[in-house]
């Protein structure tokens, strides 16, 4: 009988089945298209610019990305609610179609302040 504890055994994690056949980089251009559109999908978000992604990046790596988005927001609409929903949506989506949401820094520039689309069209008419 031995007194010696057993050595720690590591678990070995198995990688995702998307990275089991290789690595995936993904182009800057691809994740500003990604980002530009969960921008305008967000609540009050008139329009937006993206810029800021590297040139490529791995899919589902989890490193921290930075993106600055020029936004044209919906007047009245809190600014803050709106700039909230932009960050959540966006991250959401970046999330879910390339794995990297949760270590996305998003920097919001408000370029303007628009009255909403369908106030807009009204007036026009008038």
């Amino acid at each position: 009988m031995s007194d010696a504890a057993p050595a720690p055994t590591t678990p070995v994690e198995t990688p995702p089945a998307w990275r089991q056949g290789g690595i995936t980089t993904i182009s800057g251009r691809a994740v500003h298209r990604i980002a530009g559109e969960a921008a305008t999908g967000a609540e009050g978000v008139i329009r937006a610019a993206v810029s800021g992604a590297p040139s490529e990046i791995e899919l589902g790596d989890p490193a921290g990305m930075r993106l600055t988005v020029n936004a044209s927001l919906a007047y009245p609409d809190p600014v803050a609610d709106t700039i909230e929903g932009l960050r959540t949506e966006l991250k959401r989506q970046l999330g879910e179609l390339i794995g990297k949401g949760k270590g996305v820094r998003v920097d919001v520039i408000v370029d303007e302040l628009l009255p909403p689309r369908s106030y807009r069209s009204r007036a026009r008419v008038q």
